[in-house]
């Protein structure tokens, strides 16, 4: 799932089909989530695949708190 957010910085004329600035939120196999934000991303569908391009601002891993 892509979520676009707001950026700080106002980029006027950017193209149609580029966020500059989203989350990516990712489910491993194992049911684990992996959160990723992205700056200026560009989503593509190429056949069954979704590609995700851009620059990634860091990763954040989920953890889920036991008991």
């Amino acid at each position: 799932m892509v979520i676009p957010f707001i950026s700080r910085t106002k980029k006027p004329g950017a193209p149609s089909g580029l966020c500059t600035g989203c989350f990516v939120f990712l489910k491993t196999s194992n049911g684990k989530q992996i959160i990723l934000r992205f700056a200026d991303v560009r989503v593509t569908e190429s056949g069954k695949n979704r590609v995700i391009s851009g620059t990634s601002i860091d990763g954040l891993r989920e953890r889920r708190g036991q008991g």
